[in-house]
């Protein structure tokens, strides 16, 4: 055997190996197909976002897997803990979870903060809460750490008042029952919940005052204001402008998503 052609067998595959190598270091791998998305409720305008990113995602090759939650907290917790890659999640709640490894991709829109209460019980501002049963929401939600913030600050707390972590659904059917006095919501306004609420004759929508005094203490809360008839104009619902705070909705995602998957939540938003 001429050994000497050895070299001429052994060269090519070092050098098949030496670039296979070198590809592994210059080219990114392939993208997950399957994205994880959390959002709140089902109904809710965060479930409904998802399922219009999965419309448009089958289009571009990708499939979306839902993942419905409480809400902001519930997803920040799943980001953090690897379960989803991306989720909705409502401005101001980043105190009440961890956010490490986590990164904002941009605002998408406001989201009123609605509060609700008996129609015979007057309340120009929070304080007049104090020994009332309120709704702050679920664990998990976002509003429930906002809430909950809004009300200390106006020295209302679980030591002089109830508050309550029902459901959307339950906390309005106790409401118009009389069987809460106030119940806090953040969601769209074409959310039906909120129509039957500005329909019924039991309850009342507040309108902030001091809206300078809120929104200068919480840099993440702005002023807007839902004008008359601007739910239902054939109703006029509702019947006057109202003045609420409002909250940003931010698309999260987990830093080490592969930057296809960015680009394509990026150009959806």
């Amino acid at each position: 055997m001429d050994t000497r052609k050895l070299p001429y067998l052994v060269v090519p595959g070092v050098a098949l190996a030496m670039v296979l190598f070198a590809l592994t270091r210059l080219i990114e791998p392939l993208p997950p197909r399957v994205i994880a998305l959390s959002t709140g409720r089902e109904g809710g305008a965060y479930h409904n976002f998802a399922r219009e990113y999965r419309k448009v995602a089958a289009a571009d090759g990708f499939s979306v897997e839902i993942q419905p939650g409480a809400g902001s907290v519930e997803t920040l917790k799943r980001l953090a803990a690897g379960q989803s890659m991306a989720g909705f999640v409502q401005g101001g709640t980043a105190e009440a979870a961890p956010t490490e490894g986590l990164l904002s991709l941009g605002s998408l829109y406001y989201e009123p903060v609605w509060l609700f209460h008996r129609k015979n019980l007057p309340l120009s501002g929070l304080h007049d809460l104090r020994g009332r049963k309120i709704q702050v929401g679920e664990d998990g939600s976002g509003i429930r750490p906002l809430a909950l913030r809004l009300l200390r600050d106006s020295g209302v707390t679980a030591s002089n008042s109830t508050p309550l972590g029902l459901s959307s659904d339950a906390a309005a059917t106790a409401l118009v029952k009389g069987q809460l006095d106030a119940a806090f919501f953040i969601m769209a306004p074409t959310v039906p919940l909120v129509r039957q609420l500005l329909l019924s004759p039991t309850v009342s929508l507040w309108s902030v005052r001091r809206t300078i005094a809120y929104t200068s203490r919480y840099r993440f809360l702005s002023a807007v204001t839902l004008g008359e008839g601007s739910v239902d104009l054939a109703a006029n619902i509702p019947d006057r402008d109202i003045t609420l705070l409002a909250a940003t909705a931010t698309l999260v995602v987990r830093e080490d998503v592969h930057p296809v998957t960015v680009r394509f939540l990026l150009k959806t938003a």
